[in-house]
């Protein structure tokens, strides 16, 4: 009967041991774990909305532009060059004949539009048979069609005199958004712009002779990309 009470007694001190130093052991891990992770642990999916490249994210700040309202001046053209992929290529103008931009007071925003008046289109070889054609149903449409347009959605600042320009370039009914870099400097008068970008004339349905959408023309394919260089004046109201 002795024996039988020291194995018990033997038994729950041994027990109480193990219990003892096992809650020594958890206790402190636990908190350690928690303070060490959440000291080196980013936190995911952020990012600085005002930083100066390395996320990619950026935020707008004001143009150094002087605010105001500018109309366009007499002057203003649209140049163009359109090629055959194989043999020679047109270069000509597009008068712009009214629009008008606006800068916010802070700087912040401008609006604006300009008007391309197509009835105007000229052709540096003087070519009368090339001018009615590009006139006609099968480029421009300008008896339907005598305007196309640019509308402005945004104006983003670069470096120096160097902007991004963002808009719609409405031809024949159809509106598609453009994005194009453009240097803008100001003047006595107000301001000039110029900008030189490349369209692709079918989607805008302009695809007359266009090799993306015709087989077998040969060396009669002409090439899809328009080449455009915008000369701008503003002047200030």
């Amino acid at each position: 009967m002795q024996n039988s009470m020291k194995q018990i007694v033997t038994i729950i001190i041994v027990i109480a041991v193990v219990l003892i130093g096992w809650r020594m052991m958890g206790s402190s891990e636990p908190e350690m774990m928690d303070d060490d992770m959440g000291d080196e642990m980013p936190a995911a999916n952020t990012a600085e909305t005002n930083t100066d490249g390395d996320t990619g994210m950026t935020q707008a700040s004001p143009l150094p532009l002087p605010a105001g309202q500018y109309a366009i001046a007499e002057g203003s053209t649209l140049g163009y060059t359109g090629s055959k992929v194989v043999g020679n290529s047109h270069t000509g103008t597009v008068d712009i004949s009214e629009g008008a931009v606006t800068i916010s007071e802070d700087g912040s925003l401008v609006t604006g539009s300009f008007t391309m008046d197509m009835t105007s289109i000229t052709d540096g070889g003087g070519s009368a048979g090339y001018l009615k054609h590009v006139m006609s149903e099968d480029f421009f449409w300008v008896e339907t069609f005598p305007t196309a347009a640019i509308t402005l959605a945004s104006v983003e600042h670069r470096e120096g005199d160097q902007y991004i320009v963002v808009g719609d370039l409405n031809i024949k009914g159809i509106v598609n958004g453009i994005s194009f870099p453009a240097t803008i400097t100001e003047t006595e008068a107000g301001l000039e712009a110029t900008a030189s970008f490349t369209i692709d004339r079918t989607r805008w349905n302009v695809t007359y002779g266009s090799g993306s959408f015709f087989d077998d023309l040969g060396d009669n394919v002409i090439k899809d990309e328009i080449d455009i260089e915008l000369n701008l004046s503003f002047t200030k109201q």
